[in-house]
């Protein structure tokens, strides 16, 4: 043999062992990834009407999505519904205009098309804040909805009702009330702490929403509260689109795609005017660094075509603790 093949014989040998051991490797750490049983969305921006059937393809598709993605719970960023029909120009103009009506009729249609979902996970799974188009819709709950906490899965959300009906509401959250939730064993305890709203304090653009009264009212009373107690993420809805970054150690998302009319701009991760959105949720531990951390993926739903829409992941992140 010469010293050329020899050569051939030890590299491609020493290549394929190489190749084996980097599999066998990647195969080794992924079993470290155990995944937690529970899984859980975000959506937000439903915003149910009856008098605007162009949203309700759309509106449906997001059920169907959030269906086959068969999650243990929802979390629910308000704006359940448009409006109320004797308030809404588009109703009065298609003579939905009628001074009988006491009651939201698009909490009718909301129960009806997520009735799927309301069945397979119980009431109880459902959980939410209110929007400003809830308040729109006379919602009674809307104006009763109290801020409140929950605790699952070892993660801590503090669900604020910082909305009212119009922009310049001053929010109705107790901050005192939040501070404590925020300071008590069960939050710093917990192994990630999250805080929904609606309305978000800073959208990451200048002017526009962050100009806004409740926009800085939300940043000089609540952003401190959570860098002092460590939150790991803030969810908001309000803006149809879908937006995140890191500011003071926080994830901030926007994402408000949940079913209503498209909004955001070209800077924006879904620029499409086609896009709705939601985020799917679930715990991984890392049996190699002993951490927890949640990983995030955002969920598109492509309406080009209305009678096909098609499902995309957008984007992916993953929230790590500040419990250490």
């Amino acid at each position: 043999m010469t010293e050329m093949k020899r050569f051939l014989l030890v590299f491609l040998s020493l290549s394929v062992a190489a190749s084996v051991s980097a599999v066998d490797l990647n195969f080794r750490v992924r079993k470290h990834l155990e995944r937690a049983p529970e899984t859980f969305l975000w959506v937000s921006d439903v915003q149910f009407s009856p008098c605007h059937p162009e949203n309700l393809s759309g509106e449906k598709a997001v059920v169907s999505a959030v269906m086959r993605h068969n999650p243990s719970f929802v979390l629910n960023g308000g704006d359940f519904v448009e409006d109320k029909p004797a308030h809404d120009a588009v109703c009065i103009a298609s003579g939905w205009d009628n001074p009988s009506i006491s009651g939201p009729w698009d909490f009718q249609l909301f129960e009806s098309t997520w009735s799927p979902v309301v069945d397979s996970l119980g009431k109880n799974n459902l959980y939410g804040v209110a929007g400003n188009h809830d308040f729109w819709a006379d919602a009674t709950w809307a104006y009763a909805h109290k801020d409140s906490y929950l605790v699952r899965d070892g993660i801590f959300f503090l669900m604020l009702n910082v909305s009212g009906p119009t922009d310049s509401s001053i929010p109705t959250w107790d901050n005192d009330w939040a501070e404590k939730m925020l300071s008590s064993e069960e939050a710093q305890n917990a192994q990630f702490r999250i805080v929904i709203f609606h309305e978000p304090g800073t959208t990451n653009r200048s002017g526009g929403w962050n100009n806004s009264q409740m926009a800085q009212t939300i940043r000089e009373k609540l952003y401190p509260l959570f860098s002092e107690y460590r939150v790991d993420a803030i969810l908001n809805g309000h803006i149809h689109t879908y937006r995140r970054w890191m500011e003071n150690g926080i994830i901030h998302v926007i994402s408000g795609g949940g079913g209503g009319g498209f909004q955001g701009d070209a800077g924006d991760v879904v620029n499409s005017s086609n896009y709705h959105n939601f985020i799917e949720f679930h715990k991984e531990f890392d049996g190699v660094t002993g951490d927890w951390r949640l990983s995030a993926s955002v969920v598109g739903i492509d309406m080009t075509n209305p009678n096909e829409p098609e499902e995309y992941q957008i984007d992916s992140f993953e929230i790590n603790s500040q419990s250490k």
